[in-house]
């Protein structure tokens, strides 16, 4: 897994708050471990966040998406230049 920036972690945080399906999931996998159960395959949960196939798993949250999406376009290795 990468790290991420602390500010993009606390949006991420902030925008899972919001998101009933991704709360019920991650409620789901809180219950495995507290049973000592093992999570399904691919799934993981580490600090409060949700991964799968060990790749952050982003709340729906249409901003958040916006802001990655963003960034990804944008970047430079990406080949989309700021003009």
């Amino acid at each position: 897994m990468r790290g991420f920036e602390a500010g993009f972690i606390a949006t991420v945080v902030a925008a899972s708050g919001r998101d009933q399906e991704w709360m019920a999931g991650e409620g789901e996998l809180e219950t495995l471990e507290d049973e000592g159960k093992e999570f399904p395959k691919n799934w993981m949960s580490k600090d409060g966040l949700v991964y799968y196939k060990n790749q952050l798993y982003i709340p729906n949250n249409e901003g958040l998406q916006t802001t990655i999406a963003k960034g990804c376009h944008d970047s430079q290795v990406a080949g989309h230049f700021r003009h």
